[in-house]
């Protein structure tokens, strides 16, 4: 993997901690150990890279809330794609048709070789660069893309159970950016293996989980009991 250099002659400030930059063959082998093809890196980016995020994401106006039932058909079910439908469809609909409910960005996509991005994307084009690398260099697949958007969990926000081996994905990664999240906050990642076992995974500040989206059968984001919100960023990766 390339260590942060330098883009348009300028220098380009390193996102990633040294120390997970020099422990990558060893999270290499725990993501290929795993039953759930996962890795977790706690403390991920620099700590001022992750609380400017922090803070970003706390003070965002552009997060528009997603409203969805459950699937209407046999087809739907099977890629368990929810309906998107209106605040006023979801709130008439009864609670075991609702299907999910959160607030979240645009998305921002990057390809090696790109040399725009939205400015209104929190990560630099540098940045993204820096992640998919190493996301590359901790699993071993070659990667073309990687599509990052923001999300936002309020009280009673959830997502159910569904599974993201679809639309050529790859791989997934969550990067929580609340401090001070507390058991009870709400909001943890479960995922459900293929033999039925479940994992729930804390949406635990500056943590980067990264999982192979063939590694288990489902996943869901657990309610959020509030009163704060939880803010995370949510990764994409495409062969």
């Amino acid at each position: 993997m390339a260590e942060p250099g330098s883009a348009c002659g300028r220098p380009v400030p390193p996102l990633i901690r040294s120390e997970h930059l020099a422990s990558l063959d060893e999270a290499h082998r725990r993501f290929r150990e795993d039953p759930f093809q996962m890795v977790t890196w706690e403390g991920f980016l620099e700590p001022a890279r992750a609380s400017g995020l922090a803070e970003e994401m706390s003070l965002r106006s552009d997060l528009d809330p997603v409203y969805g039932l459950v699937p209407e058909d046999d087809e739907a079910w099977a890629e368990t794609r929810g309906r998107h439908v209106s605040r006023e469809e979801y709130e008439r609909a009864r609670e075991e048709e609702r299907y999910f409910l959160f607030r979240t960005t645009r998305s921002w996509s990057y390809r090696p070789g790109q040399w725009r991005l939205d400015p209104a994307c929190p990560f630099t084009l540098e940045e993204l660069a820096q992640i998919l690398d190493f996301v590359q260099a901790a699993t071993g697949y070659a990667l073309s893309r990687v599509r990052v958007w923001g999300q936002r969990f309020e009280p009673g926000d959830f997502v159910g159970d569904h599974h993201e081996d679809r639309l050529g994905r790859t791989l997934t990664a969550h990067l929580p950016v609340t401090p001070g999240w507390m058991p009870g906050g709400g909001s943890e990642l479960r995922l459900y293996g293929h033999a039925g076992e479940e994992r729930i995974v804390p949406p635990l500040f500056n943590s980067f989980v990264l999982f192979d989206v063939k590694g288990h059968w489902r996943q869901a984001i657990l309610p959020t009991p509030g009163p704060a919100p939880v803010h995370r960023f949510l990764f994409w990766f495409y062969p």
